[in-house]
Parts: C-alpha cells; sequence; structure tokens
C-alpha cells in the first residue's frame, strides 16, 4: 500500500534520527538531500537485486537479436543505445512467431559455448552495461524486449515525493542518518543506526520479494543437446 513521504518529511526524519535537528550549518538540507537520495538509490537496486520487480520497467529499444554471431565474437551481441537510463538488466524476452520466451541470465565466462551453431537463443548475458549477448547465437531476426532498472529521478523540491510503500521510507531514512553520522565520527549511534537499517531492510525483503534470485549458476551442455538429434538422424 502506497505510503508517500515528501522530501520534507524525509529531512526531518533524518535530523531526528542522527540526532542532528538544529545543526544546519554543519549539515545543510543540500548535503542531506545527496544522502536520501544515494540512499534511494541503494534501496531500489537492494530490492531488485533480491528478486523484486516493484522498481523494473521494459522496452523495446534494442530492437531484434542479429542473425547469427555478430563479427568477431562466437555470439550475437547488441548495442543498446536506448533506453538511455539503465542501471541493471533483469530480464530479457524475445518474441518468437506467436510466442514470447523468456532467457535465463548466464556469466560471460560462458561466451563462447555455443559457438559454431544456431538456434532460438536460451540465456542472455551483459557487460558494460549496454552490451547484450545471446546463447546460441539467433537463427532469425527476433524482437526484444528487456526489463531493468532505470535510474531513478533524484528528489529535490520539498514536495517531490518517495513512494514508502509500508514502512519502506524507514530503510531510507536510516541508512542516510548513518552517512550523516559517519561524518560525525560518532561510532555508538552508528553502531545503533546500521543495526536498525539492517533489520528494517531484512523485514522489507522477507515481505517484499517474493521469491529469490537463482543460486549459482550452472554450465551446460549447449553444443551436447542441439548435436544430439543430429547424431540419432545420422545412426538411423
Amino acid at each position: 500500500m502506497a505510503r508517500t513521504r515528501t522530501l520534507t518529511n524525509l529531512l526531518a526524519d533524518v535530523r531526528y534520527q542522527a540526532d542532528v535537528e538544529g545543526l544546519t550549518l554543519r549539515h545543510p538540507d543540500a548535503n542531506l538531500t545527496r544522502a536520501i537520495n544515494q540512499s534511494i538509490q541503494e534501496f531500489r537496486e537492494m530490492l531488485s537485486e533480491n528478486g523484486s520487480p516493484y522498481y523494473l520497467t521494459s522496452s523495446t529499444g534494442p530492437g531484434s537479436t542479429p542473425v547469427g554471431p555478430t563479427s568477431g565474437l562466437a555470439y550475437g551481441e547488441v548495442t543498446i543505445t536506448t533506453p538511455t537510463d539503465i542501471v541493471r538488466i533483469y530480464g530479457v524476452d524475445l518474441t518468437v512467431g506467436s510466442r514470447v520466451v523468456s532467457l535465463q541470465p548466464t556469466s560471460f565466462n560462458e561466451r563462447n559455448d555455443c559457438q559454431g551453431y544456431t538456434s532460438i537463443p536460451e540465456k542472455f548475458f551483459t557487460y558494460s552495461t549496454t552490451k547484450l549477448g545471446f546463447l546460441p547465437a539467433a537463427d532469425a531476426a527476433y524482437p526484444i524486449r528487456i526489463w531493468y532498472l532505470p535510474v531513478g529521478t533524484d528528489l529535490s523540491a520539498g514536495g517531490d515525493t518517495f513512494d514508502g510503500q509500508v514502512g519502506w521510507e524507514e530503510w531510507v531514512v536510516f541508512s542516510a542518518a548513518v552517512k550523516l553520522v559517519t561524518r560525525d565520527d560518532y561510532p555508538e549511534r552508528y553502531g545503533m543506526l546500521v543495526a536498525e537499517r539492517d533489520r528494517i531492510g531484512a523485514k522489507i525483503l522477507s515481505a517484499a520479494t517474493k521469491r529469490v534470485r537463482a543460486g549459482p549458476l550452472k554450465r551446460q551442455d549447449f553444443r551436447g543437446r542441439h548435436l544430439l538429434p543430429r547424431i540419432i538422424r545420422v545412426i538411423g
């Protein structure tokens, strides 16, 4: 459920938790606002990294898969020029005829495992933020849709809002407060704030994420999988 908090609200909350109320010369609003915006971005990444799609959006900007491996590479590669606000890609779908196929994420280390043949891609990997690779290389041009975390818009005016849902803003407040007391070299309060921030974070992740990220990536024998039917046909 939405629980909107304005920047003005957040500034007051951070000052209260960091015990710096009235210290506007040492901790002006501009510095607190920067800490709050940094904490909001950290929160969005934390939620996304732990399996929640709440802040994700989609785009067909990458176009279609290249046919066959990209020149000089063992896989098909797309350079993403739009959208331009990508923090990290979390999902890739291909439209294959009347079906939408979700690709599985894989590691950059597997980039050469599928050379020598083409088919409907089964996996994707990313690097350099804007590079998207497909394994195996595609046998046709399939429209691409990416699911990604966009760069967040910073709060600047007092009336700008952060949707705290059911207490999400508490993590942002305590995270920003940690940044303040770090500057003040206040170890006792630092420890208390960190502990409370982490407690709130664990509670939020438990309630907000219906799944967690997949475990360690497993290498798969794509070549064997695709060559086996051919071998069977030849033997038969």
